[in-house]
C-alpha cells in the first residue's frame, strides 16, 4: 500500500518563506512565537512593573485569542456532529437524534499542555439572566397575583423582575407558573401555535421555581471545574423531557435532571490533534427561537465569534426558517461574519448540488452575499466517522481509542456506504480493516477540513494584524525601546560631569513643559458634545425606521396567537385575559427590535463600520492622535537623551483594533477613576466594548415609564376593535391591517414618548467614547513626564557614587542594551514584517 499522510500528518508548522496566503497552520506557529518573544521581554529585569503586568496580559491574550466558530442553525441541522466532528470524532457535544438538546452553548478548545488533564469549565446562569429569560411568558400573571410587588410598573428586564434568591419571589414565580398550567390544558393545542418555544420555557420556569435554592444546586453553582464525564450530564434535556412533562409535574425530575437549566456555557479543554491543527475554538450554539434566553445566549456567541459557520440541510432546499434565523443574524449586524455550510445527507454530490444551487438563488434572492469562498458543502456524519476511525485504527500509537473489532468494522462499512450514496469508490482497506487511506480519503470527501478553512482564510488577517501586531509586538516593541533609552541615558549620564547632566535636565524639564501645553490644547478638542447629538440621531433614526416593521409583525401575532384560538364570544368574556396576551405580544416584539438595533449599531461601532461614528468621533480622534505625534517631534524630546526610547500611541479611535494599546495607555492609573462611563470603560478594556447591557437596561427603563399605559390603552383598543368588527361579520383572516392600523397611532405616541430618554441614553455613551479616548490621550501625554523624572532621579543616584562606580554603570547599561534589548527589538521587528508579508 502507498504511504500517504494520515490524519494527524496534515497541516504541519510552515517553515521558510511565507505562502501566498496566511493558513491556520501558520498563524498558529506565528502566535507562539510571538508569545515566546514577549516571554523573553519579561524576562528581562531593567522592564519596569508596570510594563510587566501589560505584557503577561497581551501573552495571555495572544495564546487565549483563539479564532471562535460558531456553529449555528437549525434543530437537527447537523450542528453537534459536525462539532463532535472537529472535536477528533469525540462525543462531547449531545447531538439532537430526534431529540431536544440544551440551550447552553457548548465550545472547545485544545490544551498546549500534552501532560495536562482534560477538564470542563462550567459558567453558570445567574439569576437576573433566568428572570430575565422567563419573564416574557410569566410577568402579566405575577403581576396579577401581586399587585402591591409590581406597583411601580416595569417590564421584563426592569427592576421589578423577581428575585430567585428570595422565598417569597420564588413561591410567587412558582404560582404564575402553575397559572399558566392551567391554560396550557384548557388549550393544549393552541397553547404555541407558532411553535416560539413556550411550552418549553414554561417547563423550564417552573424547574427553575423550584430547584433554584436546592442545596445540592446550590453548592454546584459554586464550583467551575468538572470532569468532561461530569459535565456532560450539565448540557442535555434529560432523554424522556416530552414523556414526563405530560402532568405538569415539576416533581417528575430531579434536582440533578434539572442542573442544565442553570447552566450558561460549557467550554470543555481537551486534547485534540485537530483543534491544534486548526488553532481555532469551536462552538456549538443553541438554536435560535426556541425561547428568549436561547435567543439571547446565541446571539452573545455570535456576537463574540470571529465567524458564524451558518449550516443547513443539504437534502432540500433552504427553508423559510432558515431564512428567518438569517434574517436574525444580519438584523443583528452580523452579516459580515456569515458563512455557509451544506450538509450533504443522503443525496449524491450531483445531487446536492442542484440542492445547493437552489438554496443559494434563495439567498440572494433575500438579498445575502453568497460567493463561491463563503459556501462549502460537506458531509457531517462522514466527518464523524472518519474521525471516530482515525481514533480507532491500529497504527495509530497515541490517543487510540479503544473499540471492539466489530465496531470497526462498523465504522468501515458506514464509511463505504456513505462513500456509496455520494458517489465515490471507497478504497479498500486490508482485510477489511481501518487504515490510514480509507480515513484520509473518508475525511477528505466529508469537506469538513474544506470548511473550516474557508472562514478561517477570510478572517485570518484582520486577526493576524490585531493581535499578532497591533496588540502584541508592537506593545513588546514600544516596553523594549522605552527600557533601550532608560539603559541608554543611565550609559550617558554616568560620564557626564553632575553640572552637564542637570543643564540637559533643565533643557529637557522646558520642552516637556511645551509640549504638555500644546497637547492639552490639541486634546481639548475632543471635549466638543456635538458628535453626542449625532450619534443619538443616529441610533434613533434606526429604531424610528423599526417602527412600520414591528407594527406589522405585532399584527401579525396577535391575529395568529390571540384570534385563531378565540371566537367572538372569548373575546368578549374573557377580555382581560385577551387584552394582556396582546400587552405581551407588544412588550415581546418591541424589545426583541429594539435589541437587534441596538446591538447592531454598538457593533458596527466596535468594528469601525459606522459612518456617522467615523465621521464625528474615530475621524476627530485620529486627528488629535495625529496632531500629538506632530507636536512630539517638534519639541525634539525623542532626540534628548534624557526620553529616549518613548513613543506617542497612535489611536485610530476603532475600540476592537485597540483595546490592549487603550489598556496600556491607562492601566494602574488613576485617570480611570475619572470616566464617567465605567461600565463603558470596562468593557472596552476586555475587548468587547457594547455596554450593551448598560444602554439597553435603560431602554428597557425607558419603556417601562411609559410603556404599559400607552400599551394597556393600546390592548383595549384593539379588542374593542376586533369584537366591533367580528360583531359586523368580518372574517379573522382579514382582520391584520384593521389591526395594525389601531396599533400604528400608539406605536406613533410610544416612539414620541421615549425619543427623548433613549436619545440622552445614547448620548451619555457617545460622551463616554469621547472621555475614553481623551483620557488615553491625556494618560499617553504624562507619560514621558513620568519617565522624565524616573530617569532624573536614578541619574541623580548614580552621581552619588565615586568615578569608578558610574563607569561600571555605565559599563553595565551598555552590555544590556546591545546584548539583550537591541537582539530582541531586531527579532520583534523582523516579526512585525514577516507578519507584514502576510497580511498586507
Amino acid at each position: 500500500m502507498n504511504a500517504m499522510k494520515t490524519d494527524d500528518d496534515i497541516g504541519a508548522r510552515p517553515q521558510g518563506r511565507p505562502s501566498a496566503s496566511l493558513s491556520p497552520g501558520d498563524y498558529e506557529a506565528l502566535r507562539d512565537r510571538l508569545a515566546a518573544l514577549l516571554e523573553s521581554v519579561l524576562s528581562l529585569e531593567m522592564v519596569d512593573e508596570t510594563d510587566r503586568r501589560t505584557l503577561a496580559a497581551v501573552i495571555k491574550k495572544v495564546l487565549e485569542d483563539q479564532f471562535r466558530f460558531v456553529l449555528a442553525g437549525e434543530f437537527q441541522c447537523g450542528k453537534s456532529t459536525t462539532f463532535n466532528a472537529l472535536c477528533d470524532g469525540r462525543e462531547l457535544s449531545p447531538r439532537g437524534m430526534g431529540m431536544k438538546t440544551s440551550g447552553c452553548v457548548v465550545s472547545a478548545a485544545h490544551l498546549s499542555d500534552p501532560k495536562a488533564d482534560e477538564y470542563a469549565q462550567v459558567t453558570w446562569r445567574a439569576a437576573a439572566e433566568l428572570s430575565g429569560g422567563i419573564l416574557d411568558l410569566l410577568y402579566s400573571r405575577m403581576k396579577r397575583l401581586s399587585p402591591r410587588r409590581f406597583a411601580a410598573g416595569g417590564s421584563a428586564g426592569g427592576q421589578t423582575a423577581p428575585d430567585l434568591d428570595h422565598p417569597a419571589d420564588r413561591d410567587l414565580l412558582m404560582a404564575a407558573a402553575l397559572a399558566e398550567w392551567e391554560a396550557w390544558r384548557r388549550d393544549r393545542g393552541g397553547y404555541d401555535p407558532d411553535r416560539r418555544g413556550r411550552l418549553d420555557v414554561l417547563r423550564c420556569a417552573t424547574l427553575i421555581a423550584r430547584y433554584w435554592a436546592e442545596d445540592g444546586l446550590t453548592r454546584l453553582r459554586r464550583r467551575e471545574t468538572f470532569s468532561l464525564s461530569e459535565a456532560r450530564g450539565f448540557m442535555t434535556f434529560p432523554v424522556d423531557w416530552e414523556e414526563r412533562w405530560l402532568a405538569g409535574d415539576p416533581e417528575s425530575f430531579s434536582a440533578e435532571e434539572a442542573t442544565f437549566l442553570f447552566v450558561r456555557a460549557v467550554r470543555l479543554h481537551i486534547h485534540s490533534p485537530h483543534l491544534s491543527r486548526l488553532g481555532c475554538v469551536v462552538v456549538d450554539c443553541p438554536g435560535l427561537f426556541a425561547s428568549r434566553w436561547d435567543t439571547q445566549t446565541a446571539r452573545a456567541a455570535m456576537a463574540d465569534a470571529d465567524a458564524i459557520l451558518y449550516l443547513f440541510d443539504g437534502s432540500r432546499p433552504l427553508k423559510r426558517s432558515d431564512l428567518k434565523a438569517l434574517a436574525f443574524i444580519r438584523g443583528n449586524d452580523m452579516v459580515h461574519k456569515l458563512f455557509y455550510g451544506c450538509n450533504l445527507r443522503g443525496l449524491s454530490i450531483a445531487d446536492s448540488d442542484r440542492v445547493l444551487e437552489a438554496s443559494l438563488a434563495s439567498l440572494r434572492g433575500q438579498g445575502f452575499s453568497a460567493p463561491p469562498d463563503r459556501v462549502a458543502a460537506f458531509h457531517a456524519r462522514l466527518g464523524l466517522t472518519a474521525a471516530r476511525a482515525n481514533r480507532a485504527r491500529p497504527d495509530r500509537d497515541q490517543g487510540r481509542e479503544g473499540m471492539a473489532e466489530s465496531d470497526c468494522a462498523a465504522l468501515l462499512t458506514d464509511i463505504r456506504k456513505t462513500l456509496s450514496v455520494l458517489g465515490i469508490d471507497a478504497k479498500d482497506g486490508e482485510n477489511g480493516a481501518l487504515d490510514a487511506e480509507s480515513i484520509v480519503q473518508a475525511r477528505r470527501f466529508s469537506g469538513l477540513d474544506g470548511l473550516m478553512g474557508m472562514a478561517e482564510t477570510a478572517v485570518i488577517r484582520r486577526k493576524a494584524r490585531s493581535v499578532l501586531v497591533d496588540n502584541g509586538a508592537r506593545i513588546g516593541l514600544d516596553i523594549l525601546r522605552e527600557a533601550a533609552g532608560t539603559l541608554l541615558n543611565r550609559e550617558n549620564a554616568a560620564r557626564l560631569a553632575t553640572r552637564a547632566f542637570r543643564d540637559q535636565a533643565a533643557e529637557a524639564e522646558t520642552a516637556l513643559r511645551r509640549f504638555e501645553g500644546g497637547c492639552r490644547l490639541a486634546i481639548d478638542r475632543l471635549d466638543d458634545p456635538e458628535p453626542d447629538a449625532a450619534m443619538a440621531a443616529d441610533l434613533w433614526g434606526r429604531l424610528a425606521a423599526a417602527r412600520e416593521e414591528l407594527c406589522d409583525g405585532c399584527a401579525e401575532r396577535i391575529r395568529k396567537e390571540v384570534l385563531t384560538r378565540r371566537n367572538l364570544a372569548a373575546l368578549a368574556l374573557r377580555r382581560k385575559v385577551v387584552e394582556d396576551e396582546i400587552i405581551r405580544i407588544l412588550e415581546s416584539e418591541m424589545t426583541e427590535r429594539f435589541e437587534a438595533v441596538i446591538h447592531g449599531w454598538l457593533s458596527e461601532i466596535r468594528e469601525g463600520r459606522n459612518p456617522v461614528y467615523n465621521l464625528r468621533i474615530a475621524r476627530p480622534v485620529g486627528t488629535v492622535s495625529g496632531e500629538l505625534k506632530r507636536i512630539w517631534t517638534e519639541s525634539g524630546l525623542g532626540e534628548m537623551e534624557m526620553l529616549s526610547g518613548v513613543a506617542l500611541p497612535a489611536f485610530t479611535g476603532v475600540p476592537a483594533v485597540e483595546r490592549e494599546r487603550l489598556f496600556r495607555e491607562m492601566a494602574d492609573r488613576e485617570i480611570l477613576n475619572d470616566l464617567r462611563n465605567h461600565a463603558l470603560t470596562a468593557a472596552s478594556l476586555a475587548g468587547v466594548f457594547t455596554a450593551a447591557s448598560g444602554l439597553l437596561a435603560g431602554v428597557v427603563g425607558a419603556l417601562s415609564r411609559v410603556f404599559w399605559a400607552a400599551v394597556a390603552s393600546a390592548a383595549v383598543l384593539v379588542v374593542n376593535g376586533l369584537i366591533l368588527l367580528l360583531t359586523k361579520g368580518m372574517v379573522k383572516e382579514t382582520l391584520q391591517s384593521e389591526i395594525r392600523s389601531r396599533l400604528s397611532p400608539v406605536f406613533i405616541q410610544i416612539f414620541d414618548d421615549i425619543e427623548p430618554e433613549i436619545a440622552a441614553a445614547f448620548t451619555d455613551f457617545s460622551a463616554g467614547i469621547r472621555t475614553l479616548y481623551r483620557n488615553a490621550f491625556l494618560s499617553a501625554v504624562e507619560k514621558p513626564r513620568a519617565l522624565f523624572e524616573e530617569r532624573r532621579r536614578r541619574a541623580e543616584a548614580d552621581f552619588e557614587q565615586h568615578r569608578e562606580g558610574r563607569d561600571a554603570v555605565a559599563r553595565e547599561a551598555r552590555r544590556l542594551r546591545k546584548e539583550m534589548i537591541e537582539p530582541l527589538v531586531g527579532r520583534l521587528e523582523g516579526f512585525v514584517g514577516e507578519v507584514k508579508a502576510y497580511v498586507d
